[in-house]
């Protein structure tokens, strides 16, 4: 008797179901895969964000009221924000910067629009905190900045403090 090659219908069957059910799983591992890497993506251009602005602000005088190259002032200022017509190209201290709020798109230090950044908002908090870096009802020796940069897939948070020296 010759035998035959090939499969038979209750084998293609078989074959037909078994990828039928394992099928859709994969294909939602997949997809979930990819959005997560799209994810990542957009943290890590969050990430970046922040952190070239936070660098923006750390190479600003502590306070108004700080003499320019540095050094302690023994009078900071009791209201922190950008002074009364103060434009983010002459931002000259840290607190200034509280004055960026939501800011989407970002802007760049001389306050042109950053092209290809449309769904990232950058904001900026400054508050004085004590030697435990707990809020202060007043003014203090130390500024915490705090730049929160947020997008589709959530938001970067970088937080730093800085003295009077």
């Amino acid at each position: 008797m010759r035998r035959r090659s090939g499969f038979t219908l209750v084998e293609i069957i078989l074959v037909v179901i078994v990828a039928a059910i394992a099928f859709p799983p994969i294909m939602m591992l997949f997809t979930e895969m990819v959005r997560r890497g799209a994810d990542a993506n957009l943290i890590g251009t969050a990430s970046r964000l922040a952190e070239d602005l936070m660098e923006e602000i750390r190479t600003r005088k502590w306070d108004e009221t700080s003499p320019d190259g540095g050094g302690r002032t023994s009078s900071p200022s009791a209201v922190l924000g950008a002074e009364t017509g103060e434009a983010r190209a002459s931002y000259d201290d840290v607190d200034d910067f509280a004055a960026i709020t939501n800011q989407s798109p970002p802007r760049d230090a001389v306050n042109a629009l950053m092209e290809g950044f449309s769904g990232y908002a950058r904001t900026v908090a400054v508050e004085y905190v004590d030697d435990g870096l707990a809020p202060a009802a007043g003014a203090t020796d130390h500024k915490k900045i705090t730049v929160t940069v947020s997008c589709a897939a959530g938001s970067v948070e970088l937080v730093t403090v800085v003295s009077n020296y």
